[in-house]
């Protein structure tokens, strides 16, 4: 019997510690995005991770009609237009543990973004969606 319940201590101490790991991420990148006064939108797991992504995919119909589900979707900008925008302005943060995302529609950051490339941050999926839209614009990265 000692065996099992060992197991299951070591199992709850792992737990504990990485939820208590996740969340001090999680606040730091909060009171990082906060400073810029820009709306926030906080997600206990990172948008562009796998296990989002799975879990997303799984309970898509339980948690679609709420916005920060829709905003969190990667075609949201495709399938919601602007309405998000007009709720959350016209930037706001994605706040997670793993990252704070900037989600602009506007023209000047964006093209302070581009014309400064090197000068932040970009996910290789970004980047790539960078060079094919610029591209397809006569702007070349």
């Amino acid at each position: 019997m000692a065996l099992p319940t060992t197991i299951l201590t070591a199992l709850l101490l792992v737990l504990v510690t990485a939820l208590t790991t996740q969340s001090l991420k999680l606040w730091k990148n909060y009171k990082n995005a906060q400073r810029t006064g820009l709306h926030i939108l906080i997600s206990p797991l990172d948008p562009h991770g796998v296990p989002f992504m799975l879990l997303s995919a799984v309970f898509w119909r339980l948690v679609a009609k709420w916005r920060w589900a829709r905003v969190l979707q990667p075609t949201m900008s495709w399938q919601d237009d602007f309405k998000n925008h007009e709720h959350l302005g016209s930037s706001f943060f994605v706040v997670s543990p793993a990252r704070n995302l900037l989600v602009t529609a506007d023209e000047g950051v964006v093209e302070r973004v581009c014309g400064d490339r090197k000068g932040f941050v970009k996910t290789e999926t970004t980047s790539e969606f960078f060079c094919l839209v610029l591209s397809c614009e006569g702007v070349f990265l």
